[in-house]
């Protein structure tokens, strides 16, 4: 399945507005990616879904293969930087900022996933 780009950057949009876990974009970002289905029970969905927002680990899953992965938090900064840098030959760098470092990633990630399913089509 390949996520449509236009929501990966919604989704990457509500993440940067985030202000720490979210159960429910969580579920929204692990529908988008295939991980769960739409007509999938709410309770089994739940359960299956990653905590992406909550978790770097999870963050991390997200970032599409081949490309490069980091975190900046500094601590006269109130918020941490999700840097995700595409494979020779693109090179394209994308930077997120957001209040914890598995939210900057998730973003940097999300825009990561939109920008190959558009260089896919």
């Amino acid at each position: 399945m390949t996520a449509n780009p236009a929501r990966l950057r919604n989704l990457a949009e509500r993440v940067q507005r985030a202000s720490g876990r979210d159960r429910q974009l969580d579920l929204d970002i692990a529908c988008e990616v295939g991980l769960v289905a739409d007509d999938e029970a709410l309770s089994t969905a739940i359960r299956k879904s990653p905590r992406y927002t909550a978790s770097l680990d999870a963050a991390a899953s997200l970032v599409p293969a081949g490309w490069h992965w980091g975190v900046a938090v500094r601590g006269d900064e109130p918020e941490a930087t999700g840097h995700v840098l595409a494979p020779h030959p693109d090179e394209t760098v994308i930077q997120q900022k957001a209040p914890t470092p598995a939210l900057a990633l998730l973003a940097a990630a999300l825009l990561a996933m939109a920008h190959d399913a558009e260089a896919a089509r």
